[in-house]
């Protein structure tokens, strides 16, 4: 895609322009520039900001950019170590989620089968094992009716969270990862001490209240870090989900109801599809999240659905 990479591009330029500041200037690997106002290479990175992780998940690109453009404009001071880094170039490029491997899949591998997973390794290795805070912005592929956190449940994950937006639903889970494909982002910077979060603000493409969105979130999270403010809240009150039932990818013809969006409400018994002449029905219902549409030609995923439950606050760990 054109924006794509005129987008890949500006961000290069930018960050080839930070050394016109007086700013100590890392560049760990291409796409990847660490920003500290003294030098201290052994100091552990403060807050690492990520984007295009799914490389058609695109408006991390903007707020990405649009965050370099007011450090280069003097609008934004750095006053602590913080990175900037573009997950999936290769896809991103190519407009698509990933090529051979999900990028978000692949924190933390022993071993490596193509790009995609060894541009994972270097991330998870050289940034977010080092990373204290980590926002990781992402996009949903069906329409979603809110934005909302989604990371694996810590408590400093979810004060995080909270202070920068306390009134914007949280997606959580506990005891086992995401995904059995791989660690993600989020899970990789909380296994190794840090607090990962990442964000859904909405389905992807570029769009400017997004782009808003995001940007004021980054901003609000770079003021508390100048400030030396811990990350925290007196009151956790926003809605918490975790899931309720994972429905994995029948075998044969699959077909979804037409236009399920995230945050829709499916109830116990409810159809919500057909595969293979039968009946597709929630046990359980709840909240959609994460609905999959298969378009001919397409590989199969692994789930169909995911339906979620509001969580008591007594029931975290």
């Amino acid at each position: 895609m054109i924006r794509n990479a005129e987008m890949i591009d500006r961000f290069g330029v930018l960050v080839q322009k930070l050394q016109e500041k007086k700013y100590h200037i890392e560049y760990p690997f291409e796409y990847a520039v660490i920003i500290s106002p003294v030098k201290n290479n052994k100091a552990p990175i403060d807050f690492t900001l990520m984007a295009i992780t799914h490389g058609n998940e695109v408006v991390g690109l903007d707020i990405a950019c649009e965050l370099l453009q007011k450090i280069l404009n003097d609008e934004l001071k750095i006053e602590f170590k913080f990175a900037l880094l573009l997950g999936n170039v290769e896809a991103s490029l190519q407009n698509k989620r990933f090529i051979l491997s999900d990028m978000n899949r692949s924190m933390g591998l022993k071993a490596v089968k193509n790009s995609e997973e060894k541009r994972g390794v270097l991330i998870s290795e050289h940034i977010l094992k080092r990373t204290r805070y980590l926002f990781d912005i992402h996009q949903t592929i069906e329409p979603t009716k809110k934005s909302f956190f989604i990371f694996p449940y810590t408590r400093g994950s979810l004060r995080f969270a909270s202070y920068l937006d306390p009134k914007r639903p949280v997606v959580t889970h506990w005891g086992k990862g995401f995904s059995k494909d791989g660690m993600c982002t989020d899970e990789f910077v909380n296994k190794n001490g840090g607090a990962g979060i990442s964000i859904e603000l909405g389905q992807k493409g570029f769009d400017d209240n997004q782009t808003q969105d995001g940007l004021n979130l980054v901003l609000r999270a770079v003021e508390a870090m100048n400030q030396g403010t811990s990350f925290s809240s007196n009151a956790i009150d926003q809605p918490i989900y975790t899931w309720s039932e994972v429905v994995s990818y029948p075998d044969g013809d699959v077909a979804l109801n037409s236009e399920i969006h995230n945050f829709d409400i499916y109830h116990q018994g409810q159809e919500f599809g057909d595969a293979n002449g039968k009946k597709l029905t929630a046990e359980k219902g709840g909240v959609v999240m994460f609905p999959k549409y298969v378009q001919s030609g397409m590989p199969k995923p692994k789930e169909l659905i995911r339906f979620m439950r509001l969580v008591e606050h007594k029931e975290l760990p």
